[in-house]
């Protein structure tokens, strides 16, 4: 892949990008970092792309990689400030399927929620339902068997469920 191609992939993905880092991270600034970050590797690890079908695929799997690297270099646990969650919030959740506006309070709820789950399991989610890919895709960017995808998928899903459950009256 020339440096032109990863250039289109990267504009045509930064939104992307950033909410998976975010997602992960849960720290505007960290984020911010860790796209960046991937974004160098990337363009010096290009020639290593074998099928330009899978290069957004290999993109998420480098910035996951960098996230990865980026908390465990920091070694504690990252929070964000509720200004952080607003922007995401804002890009992320849309309008439900009867066109009305989802509770902000509920989005808060939610992402704190997400912030209580562990790393492996929150990728997991912002990856399915987030940003919509499928368990092969979740599985080649983690680095896990789809098996394993599923499984940490619907932990997670009953773990989110279970937080939630005082905020939807359960």
């Amino acid at each position: 892949m020339d440096k032109e191609e990863l250039t289109n992939l990267i504009i045509e993905s930064t939104d992307s990008l950033f909410r998976v880092s975010y997602g992960i991270l849960r720290n505007e600034s960290d984020a911010e970092d860790a796209v960046q970050n991937a974004i160098i590797k990337a363009y010096n690890k290009r020639s290593t792309i074998k099928n330009r079908e899978y290069a957004k695929t290999w993109l998420i799997r480098v910035l996951i990689n960098e996230c990865r690297q980026l908390r465990r270099k920091k070694s504690k646990e990252l929070t964000g400030t509720a200004d952080d969650y607003m922007m995401i919030i804002s890009d992320t959740f849309k309008e439900n399927n009867k066109n009305e506006i989802i509770d902000i309070d509920m989005k808060m709820d939610v992402w704190e929620a997400l912030g209580k789950l562990d790393a492996n399991h929150r990728t997991v989610l912002i990856l399915k339902f987030v940003e919509g890919y499928t368990l092969d895709e979740i599985a080649k960017m983690t680095g896990v068997m789809k098996g394993t995808v599923g499984s940490r998928l619907n932990r997670a899903k009953r773990k989110l469920k279970e937080l939630l459950d005082d905020y939807m009256g359960g």
